[in-house]
């Protein structure tokens, strides 16, 4: 009984694995999976939460520490008190106690620090998302050069399906005595080429999905497979009637790239206040409740009286304390005047990186757009050569069949078909990715169902 229910488990599992394998991954699942497992993503998210323990750092440091003491020392040797006199003095003393401290005032560094770490976590997050952002570029990339590359294998398997026709024609006719002997070895030939394109177009596609993989950390490339759904022209005809003023305000709005200026400048605001409160007085109050012992190694006290015990020393000897110590920064070396005036160019530099950025974002929307424009009337353009060409190989290749022209024009029609249909796609792909990666800076990336 139980080796059949070893053989059941074992086959179930074989059977959900094989089904895993051949489950093809969508774009969404390779972002989302992608953005989990990224190495600098993760590093970004344990950045993020260590600006969030400093916060919280920060605001522990408006209470009191408190802490306990516990100090031993042991003199050896002669002692001469106040009359010239000389004694042994061997003993063991010391202290014991608790005590503690707060700031009452500090200028205002405790509250600036907070607002500092504050504004640190929005900065982190920011971050973050711009890293997520970068990284879901190069999956978009990576995925469609995939597809792209699976359209390509496609026509090139068309190729030798047409190679292979032709090859088996002019056997026949070959056979037949209506041709000669080369034409056979000729269109032998180009079965083998195409063959051998169609080969390297399907290894092309195995080593992009191997780098699509490497990208978002999947294990075992060998059976990651993508699904097969290739760019919608409804879609990037819905976006050719869209107008680079919108795209442009909605970027400003969502796009992370500029979102991390704002809080930037905040903190360093908060970090110039620091600088200008260092130079104010600080306050601080203290308390201590403990208690002194002395044991004298000859048995006797200092007044030559016999040692009481630990415990009743402690007891006898309690004592409370308490203190306030102001601090008044007087000369500091010019300091923190100094600090403050990085901070002040820090700031310029900042707001000068803030222009150049926002400069940078409109210069690549409108970028974005020409090339989606162009790409655009290329793949129209492109669609109409390749309707043109693919007709003219259908007319060369009657012609062909008639013996009004020789195997070397059907060749080259079919070559000029390749390569037109090959621009078509080229255009369909960079189009498409123009329209993914205009939605992305803008923060409407469409989601696959």
């Amino acid at each position: 009984m139980k080796k059949i229910v070893v053989i059941i488990l074992c086959t179930a599992y074989c059977l959900f694995a094989q089904l895993a394998k051949a489950q093809p991954w969508k774009l969404e699942q390779c972002i989302n999976y992608g953005l989990t497992n990224s190495f600098a993503g993760q590093a970004k998210q344990l950045s993020e939460e260590d600006k969030k323990n400093n916060f919280q750092m920060a605001r522990f440091d408006r209470l009191p520490t408190i802490k306990g003491y516990m100090e031993n020392q042991s003199n050896f040797g002669q002692t001469q008190d106040m009359y010239g006199r000389q004694q042994r003095n061997d003993n063991l003393n010391g202290s014991i106690g608790i005590s503690g401290e707060i700031t009452l005032y500090s200028g205002g560094i405790l509250k600036k620090q907070i607002q500092k770490a504050s504004t640190d976590i929005e900065t982190a997050h920011v971050e973050t998302d711009i890293q997520k952002q970068d990284l879901t570029i190069q999956i978009i990339r990576s995925f469609l050069d995939v597809l792209l590359q699976k359209e390509i294998l496609k026509t090139r398997d068309t190729a030798v399906y047409f190679a292979r026709t032709q090859y088996e024609k002019a056997e026949k006719t070959t056979k037949a005595g209506q041709t000669a002997q080369t034409i056979v070895y000729e269109a032998n030939a180009q079965l083998a080429r195409e063959e051998q394109q169609a080969e390297v177009a399907k290894i092309e596609v195995k080593r992009l999905l191997m780098r699509l993989a490497h990208l978002i950390q999947v294990e075992h490339y060998e059976t990651f497979e993508i699904e097969d759904k290739f760019p919608d022209e409804q879609v990037m005809q819905l976006w050719s009637s869209s107008k680079i003023n919108i795209w442009m305000e909605e970027a400003i709005r969502n796009n992370p790239l500029l979102k991390k200026y704002e809080p930037m400048q905040r903190s360093l605001a908060m970090e110039g206040a620091i600088y200008k409160a260092q130079r104010r007085p600080s306050l601080k109050a203290g308390a201590a409740i403990g208690s002194p012992f002395y044991f004298g190694l000859n048995g006797h006290n200092a007044y030559g009286l016999p040692n009481n015990s630990f415990f009743p020393q402690i007891k006898d000897n309690f004592s409370q304390q308490l203190t306030l110590s102001l601090n008044i920064p007087i000369f500091d070396k010019h300091k923190s005047s100094s600090q403050y005036r990085q901070n002040l160019i820090a700031i310029d530099q900042l707001k000068i990186e803030e222009k150049q950025a926002y400069i940078q974002l409109k210069q690549d929307i409108e970028s974005i757009q020409f090339d989606y424009q162009s790409y655009f009337q290329q793949y129209q353009s492109a669609k109409k050569a390749t309707e043109s060409t693919r007709i003219a190989l259908d007319h060369t290749i009657k012609s062909y069949d008639a013996g009004r022209i020789s195997v070397y024009d059907v060749y080259q029609s079919r070559n000029q078909f390749l390569a037109t249909q090959s621009e078509c796609l080229q255009a369909k792909y960079k189009c498409y990715f123009s329209v993914q990666l205009l939605q992305l800076y803008i923060g409407r990336l469409q989601k696959s169902e």
